[in-house]
């Protein structure tokens, strides 16, 4: 009785190999549901990695650039447009004036310097001059038609 009981067993084993090996309309299930699992989490693991890196970052932040060292050259006050100031309260470790050239290159500087003191100073006098020529003009003069100025002339 046990006999044939294993006979049988072997029997429907090797049937089942057989129809599994033979079939390939019959889908396995249990193989591929890992692999599409992984499919799935690798690319949302890559995702949430790279914004965390991009955090940590501070890619994508409102923080501006910063200077890690002075320059020691000599810079020419007809090159400089424009200044700002960077420093801690920036979120920037180095304290340093940026200066922005007329063709907007960076230019990082030692506040502590007496020629960038000085560039600083006569930046500012010429932005308020001008912003007192603007003040003083009356919008007169700059609003008065063509065909008037013709017809004085």
């Amino acid at each position: 009785m046990k006999a044939k009981s294993a006979e049988i067993n072997r029997s429907s084993l090797g049937t089942r190999q057989q129809c599994a090996s033979c079939s390939p309309a019959l889908p396995s299930s249990a193989p591929a549901a890992p692999t599409m699992a992984l499919r799935l989490l690798l690319p949302l693991l890559l995702i949430a990695a790279t914004f965390l890196i991009a955090q940590v970052q501070g890619i994508g932040s409102s923080a501006t650039d910063c200077c890690l060292k002075h320059s020691r050259k000599t810079i020419h006050s007809g090159w400089v447009k424009s200044y700002r100031l960077q420093g801690p309260e920036s979120g920037c470790v180095l304290r340093a004036v940026v200066l922005t050239t007329k063709k907007n290159k960076k230019i990082c500087a030692s506040p502590a310097d007496p020629a960038i003191q000085k560039l600083m100073q006569n930046l500012d006098k010429v932005k308020n001059d001008r912003k007192d020529k603007k003040k003083g003009q009356s919008p007169r003069a700059r609003g008065v038609p063509k065909r008037l100025k013709r017809q004085r002339v």
